[in-house]
């Protein structure tokens, strides 16, 4: 009889805190990761932290020249519309990678990304944003002498690119 007590009280604990275990298993975990690639970015890896609706995101990029670093915020709007601004920079290109036989300048770029976009939800998250990207970029002093003609370039900044910008990528939150 004591037996048979016992196992009906662990049943009724049970059923009493079923929901609990429920909402526990449906809260969405809260600090991950994120991968894009994209334009101006290049290839990005990030850490995300989420506070539902809002993800904050801070990492590195890479162009195929330099690594720099980005952050951004994404808002989940409504449903898998989401809204996103990202802030980075290139860090110092060196554009002979890929002509190694010219004198070519190296260069740095500044951005700042604006995008609405679309997202699936979960912990695993696809998601693919486009918007305009303000760009402003420097080039540092530069000669090169190519017989009797000099070109030479000293510290030349400039801030009136505005380009579109597309990014693809997935956020994978673990914790």
């Amino acid at each position: 009889m004591k037996n048979a007590i016992l196992a009906v009280g662990l049943a009724c604990a049970a059923v009493l805190s079923w929901p609990e275990v429920a909402r526990a298993e449906e809260e969405p975990n809260t600090i991950g990761f994120q991968a894009d690639v994209g334009v101006p970015d290049g290839s990005a890896l990030s850490l995300a932290y989420r506070l539902d609706p809002v993800t904050f995101t801070g990492g590195a990029t890479y162009n195929l020249m330099a690594v720099g670093p980005r952050v951004g915020v994404q808002w989940d709007v409504v449903g898998p519309l989401t809204l996103s601004a990202d802030l980075g920079t290139s860090g110092k290109n060196d554009l002979s990678l890929f002509a190694p036989d010219e004198d070519l300048p190296s260069f740095s770029y500044n951005y700042a990304s604006g995008q609405i976009g679309f997202a699936t939800d979960g912990d695993f998250r696809f998601f693919m944003r486009g918007g305009i990207s303000y760009i402003w970029f420097s080039v540092d002093d530069y000669q090169n002498t190519s017989g009797e003609t000099t070109v030479t370039l000293k510290n030349i900044t400039g801030d009136a690119l505005v380009a579109p910008t597309l990014k693809l990528g997935v956020n994978w939150f673990v914790l």
